[in-house]
Formats: structure tokens, sequence, C-alpha cells
């Protein structure tokens, strides 16, 4: 389940996979990506409070540029004993190496092509930091 920006509860969401996937069969385990830490708990709580299966894995954006998960959402995943997943490791191709502070991002890349990684990376922040990797 992946989290969407929205005003309803974390307590109505995830209902309707427990519900009917695990019922039904569909559903084996239950992963989160991009939540909080504070969500996570609450959603391992609420499945434990309703007897459901509570989650078992969390995915989240971590790189070396990108580390803001040390300081809540991993200690949280030890302490629940939940299995981690990064995703853009490689920071959208900023950290292949082929890219370099000052330039345009090299034509064709990942960088040049989409607007998302372009947008999260290819600024003068993150550039910045491609002379210490």
């Amino acid at each position: 389940m992946s989290i969407s920006r929205t005003t309803t509860p974390l307590s109505r969401r995830p209902g309707a996979v427990w519900t009917h996937g695990f019922a039904t069969g569909r559903v084996h385990c239950l992963g989160l990506s991009n939540f909080a830490a504070w969500q996570i708990v609450e959603i391992i709580h609420l499945a434990r409070a309703r007897g459901w299966t509570p989650p078992t894995v969390t995915q989240f954006l971590y790189n070396t540029i990108s580390r803001g998960v040390e300081n809540e959402l991993l200690p949280m995943t030890d302490a629940y004993g939940l299995g981690t997943c990064a995703y853009n490791p490689l920071a959208g191709g900023l950290l292949t190496g082929k890219h370099r502070a000052g330039q345009e991002a090299v034509p064709e890349s990942r960088l040049a092509v989409n607007t998302g990684y372009r947008d999260r990376y290819w600024n003068d922040r993150q550039r910045g930091r491609l002379s210490g990797c």
C-alpha cells in the first residue's frame, strides 16, 4: 500500500486489503511505501487490535544524498521487525558517476528525460553534493 495525499484517516484506508485480500488468499503479506514511521506504527497497532496480519515490509526513498529515513523510519523498522526496501539508490542516475556539477544532464539519461527525477535531484543543492561522491 502506497501512501497518498488524502485526508482519509489511516484507520479507514487499509481495511479492504485485510478484509478482502487476506480472506480470499489473494494477499499473503502487506508492504507499505512512503509512509512516515508514526503512520506505520499506527497501522501495525490497528492491525493487531483488529486481528489482522500486520505489514511485514516498508519501502522508502534512500540513497547517499537522501537519507531522511535514518532518524525515525529505520530505527522503527528495527524495533518492529519490518523488512526494508530502498528505492532510488542511485538518485535517479545522479550517483552513477556520469553526471557532473555545473554541467547539463547527460542526454537520454533518466535525469534528462524524466521530469520527476530531474525535479527531485537535478538542482543546485543536489548537484553540489556530487563533489563529495
